[in-house]
């Protein structure tokens, strides 16, 4: 065996080690991340939304302000 082998080889598997922890931890963050964004839209909504009712609630919006208009008059 030539020497410099298991130095190389012991750097190359901490490498290794330290890359798969790091992956972990970005993976950890990213679906904290995504569970809070869904807790605020909880809080916000009273339910977690779809396209669809959002849609729904910003028409029901217009459509209250157009009415509340209406009846200023």
């Amino acid at each position: 065996m030539k020497p410099g082998i298991v130095p190389l080889g012991t750097l190359a598997v901490l490498f290794a080690l330290l890359q798969l922890i790091w992956i972990g931890l970005i993976i950890k963050n990213g679906k904290q991340e995504d569970r809070l964004k869904k807790d605020r839209k909880i809080k916000k909504y009273g339910h977690f939304p779809n396209l669809k009712t959002i849609k729904n609630d910003r028409q029901l919006i217009e459509q209250k302000k157009r009415l509340e208009k209406i009846y200023k008059r």
